[in-house]
């Protein structure tokens, strides 16, 4: 019994290990994927107010987009920001998905049951109804994103 025990909780601690690495793996290529469209913003945005004369910088510091370029400079950022906002939350459905799916067969495993085929939209689902750590909930995270990018997160889910 506890040679059972014992063999239970290294296979845990080795799982544990596994989590982190996975999930360290997962929040540097959602890191990577933000850096990369704003390091491609920033590069525009800073060609754009180069170019800018002395009543145009005035004028975006008043948050007045009066001119041609300062429109393109408003509609840049917020073009960046609708990418953001659709690629990481779309990343983190995917990832998550994947990881409910193996997590439910490696449970299964561990413990001698089978599952036939199991539905990694269904596992993240039910995962999302579990609070994180601190007690937030996943749709809690997500609330703060724009509610157009939530809705394509989820049909991303479905």
């Amino acid at each position: 019994m506890a040679t059972d025990i014992k063999k239970l909780f290294e296979a845990l601690t080795q799982h544990q290990a596994y989590l982190y690495r996975a999930s360290s793996k997962t929040v540097n290529e959602l890191l990577a994927l933000f850096n990369d469209d704003t390091s491609k913003m920033l590069s525009k945005l800073r060609d754009l107010l180069d170019e800018l004369n002395e009543s145009e910088k005035v004028a975006l510091a008043g948050g007045k987009y009066t001119t041609s370029n300062l429109r393109e400079i408003r509609d840049l950022i917020a073009q960046w920001f609708a990418s953001v906002n659709l690629a990481l939350p779309e990343a983190f459905a995917v990832s998550a998905t994947a990881l409910a799916v193996y997590e439910a067969n490696y449970v299964a495993k561990l413990y001698g049951a089978k599952i036939n085929k199991p539905d990694g939209e269904k596992l993240f689902l039910s995962a999302k109804k579990v609070p994180l750590a601190g007690g937030a909930l996943v749709d809690d995270l997500l609330s703060r994103i724009a509610e157009s990018a939530r809705q394509k997160v989820e049909y991303a889910i479905r």
